[in-house]
């Protein structure tokens, strides 16, 4: 599992450093080319491109996010869980939990 979710995370930083970089190569072209975009009044158009590209990088460093908060919960829960699981079988099979059993 924690192999599995390595890979993903190699995975999306690599989509969010793509992204990323495609953002910053459209700013590093507009900042050169600002006084051709000023005459001609293309502010808004080139805006429009650098939200997009932006949009496209948030929504990978979200994605990013999401799986890491279910792999926190799973790492914290994880044991809590089995050990509920552990218990309600040994209940399930006819025994009795008692803490006097549990406990010598």
């Amino acid at each position: 599992m924690q192999s599995y979710m390595g890979k993903m995370f190699s995975r999306l930083r690599l989509q969010t450093a793509y992204r990323t970089d495609e953002r910053i190569r459209i700013m590093n072209e507009m900042t050169s080319a600002m006084r051709v975009i000023k005459m001609y009044a293309w502010e808004w158009p080139f805006r429009k491109v650098i939200e997009q590209a932006r949009r496209l990088e948030i929504d990978v460093i979200l994605k990013s996010n999401y799986y890491r908060a279910v792999n926190l919960t799973l790492f914290f829960t994880s044991s809590k869980i089995i050990l509920f699981i552990s218990f309600l079988a040994y209940v399930l099979s006819g025994n009795i939990l008692t803490a006097e059993k549990d406990c010598s």
